[in-house]
This record gives C-alpha cells, structure tokens and sequence, in this order.
C-alpha cells in the first residue's frame, strides 16, 4: 500500500532529522 510507505518514510525522515539535530547539539559541547 502507498500509505504505508509514505508512514515509513516520515519516520525515517523524522528520526534522520532528530538525530542530525541530536548530533549537532553534541558538537556545540564539544570543541
């Protein structure tokens, strides 16, 4: 099915996005 499809890919893209926020708030503290 599409939908399903699409769900998944808006999950994969949410999760890639915290961790690339996660990732950059990790470099701030670290020099």
């Amino acid at each position: 099915m599409e939908t399903d499809v699409i769900i998944t890919l808006g999950i994969f893209f949410f999760c890639g996005a915290l961790l690339t926020f996660w990732i950059k708030k990790r470099w701030k503290k670290a020099p």
